[in-house]
């Protein structure tokens, strides 16, 4: 199997688990809450390649998650403990 990129693409499922200690800190919510969503729309930067993404979420959303700016691509990329992507069925690891 070849390898996958973590860089998102449309269509994306996002599993997202925040900093439980964060979570329940700002909306009291229990520590291990997980929020999932689809990624729909993905603004690219010419040099760094997905800048700002999107995400239409399945129930409630991530509250570190910007309506106006998305994520930044690089955290999805890089933020392993935080983000999970799926693609086609398949854990992008």
């Amino acid at each position: 199997m070849s390898h996958q990129s973590r860089n998102p693409q449309i269509g994306d499922l996002l599993v997202v688990s925040p900093d439980p200690s964060r979570v329940q800190w700002i909306m009291g919510e229990p520590a291990n809450q997980v929020y999932t969503g689809i990624v729909y729309k993905i603004e690219c930067d010419a040099d760094y390649g997905p800048n700002k993404v999107f995400v239409q979420w399945s129930g409630s959303q991530d509250p570190g998650y910007n309506i106006k700016h998305g994520y930044s691509g690089m955290n999805i990329h890089n933020l392993r403990s935080k983000f999970k992507v799926i693609r086609n069925g398949i854990d992008i690891k």
